[in-house]
């Protein structure tokens, strides 16, 4: 694994989808680098925002590394928050990347992204 990569985190933001016409939001920084075969993958935990007087509890491992440009990457986050008032939330967000990435419009042209 390349020695940039060892250490780095990924932002991630979103909103959780929708259960009994209300969302949370999520926010936060992945933990560290877990080494796979072929990769490597992020933990991402915390609490969501509180929406009428709850809020759910998340703890979810992300999909290995999606490339893009410049050697940037991202990794897909899918998964649940925890059961509370009777219903719990699915999601399904992208982590940021590590450092800015300029080359979204060339991706998106091309049809890689």
């Amino acid at each position: 694994m390349e020695y940039r990569l060892r250490g780095h985190v990924h932002p991630y933001v979103g909103p959780t989808e929708v259960a009994l016409e209300h969302i949370h939001q999520l926010a936060g920084t992945t933990g560290p680098v877990i080494p796979m075969m072929g990769g490597h993958i992020h933990r991402v935990a915390g609490v969501s925002t509180t929406d009428r007087e709850h809020s759910h509890a998340y703890s979810i491992y992300t999909g290995p590394p999606v490339p893009l440009c410049q050697g940037q990457h991202i990794h897909q986050i899918e998964g649940g928050t925890t059961m509370n008032q009777e219903h719990d939330h699915g999601v399904q967000l992208e982590t940021g990347t590590q450092e800015p990435c300029s080359c979204w419009e060339t991706m998106y042209a091309e049809g890689m992204y």
